[in-house]
């Protein structure tokens, strides 16, 4: 019975830390060892992966207006391949 009793008792501790923890951070807790809030800390790092998402966006539209020249590019060259013959090299 004991055994189980310093279980629970851990457990407890356990869920008390993690709500004193949810607290903090709702609440705006400091980060340790720092000057910022939890709330600030977890806004500037949302910031940072907006700037980030949004500058992969932007690359990601320069690499379809690429392809898409290089497919222009592949239709041109399989027109003027048409208009060639076969074994021009020959004649």
């Amino acid at each position: 019975m004991r055994v189980l009793d310093t279980k629970a008792s851990e457990l407890r501790g356990a869920i008390e830390e993690n709500r004193s923890r949810r607290k903090l951070i709702y609440d705006g807790g400091k980060v340790e060892g720092k000057n910022v809030t939890y709330r600030d800390l977890v806004s500037t790092n949302i910031d940072d992966m907006k700037k980030f998402q949004q500058d992969r966006r932007g690359q990601l539209d320069k690499l379809n207006v690429l392809k898409n020249r290089e497919k222009e590019l592949q239709n041109q060259k399989s027109e003027i391949l048409k208009m060639v013959p076969r074994n021009f090299h020959n004649e």
